[in-house]
């Protein structure tokens, strides 16, 4: 036994030895400072890798939920103002029988209050009534604002067409103002050509005159010429 724990205590020393050997020396030191920060610099690539990853992974889903939400704004956008009026026509329709349902039963209910005395009454039909009233209220409002709707697509249906009805005016009075056009230009073609006869038929008028006079001179002459010679027979 003595040598047993003889030897323990020699091998525990020499690993006590061994260890301090192993911290004190300067390369176990370097070592081990190279693989802390190898390791590190392991733990920081796979962080950064991570990151990377769960950030591409929500720009995915966002640009998936931008893109479910153009769907459904370009579908909402794709119902026509027909669809629409059909689909409130019948919500209309809807809420006029709910709401004659509910005056029923609020009827039937206020008879029976009626029938009962003041003593018998219980809180839980009072409630009914209570509760009969409020979705009264509610289908009123629903039915009023489906009705502003209905006029307001009246409204906006009378002024399209007065719309389209001044559009057609506008293309009508762009032609005819288009046509007055093209007949001015061709009445000034034809005033040009007008003046430009005016013009030739002056010059003409002028050369007339001019020849007129001309001839006239040498009528003249011609008269004098044929006087002298009488004149000068006359005297001989």
């Amino acid at each position: 036994m003595d040598r047993k724990l003889g030897r323990g205590d020699d091998d525990g020393s020499n690993r006590a030895l061994k260890s301090r050997r192993q911290v004190g020396s300067p390369s176990a030191n370097v070592s081990l400072l190279l693989k802390l920060r190898r390791a590190k610099l392991k733990n920081n690539n796979i962080s950064s890798e991570w990151t990377k990853g769960h950030n591409h992974a929500g720009v995915v889903w966002a640009k998936q939920v931008t893109n479910c939400e153009r769907r459904n704004l370009e579908a909402a956008e794709m119902l026509s103002a027909e669809e629409i009026l059909c689909s409130t026509q019948q919500v209309i329709s809807g809420l006029e029988a709910l709401r004659e349902e509910n005056c029923g039963l609020l009827e039937n209910l206020q008879q029976v209050m009626e029938s009962q005395s003041t003593l018998e009454t219980s809180s839980v039909e009072q409630e009914k009534s209570g509760i009969i009233c409020q979705s009264l209220e509610r289908i009123e409002l629903g039915l009023s604002e489906a009705q502003v709707m209905m006029a307001l697509s009246a409204h906006l249906g009378s002024l399209e067409a007065e719309k389209q009805k001044l559009r057609a005016q506008v293309r009508r009075l762009c032609q005819e103002n288009q046509w007055l056009r093209d007949e001015l230009a061709r009445a000034q073609q034809r005033l040009q050509d007008r003046e430009q006869v005016v013009v030739t038929l002056e010059e003409q008028n002028r050369h007339l005159q001019f020849m007129s006079s001309i001839r006239k001179y040498d009528q003249d002459e011609q008269q004098q010429v044929r006087q002298t010679i009488c004149m000068h027979k006359c005297t001989s």
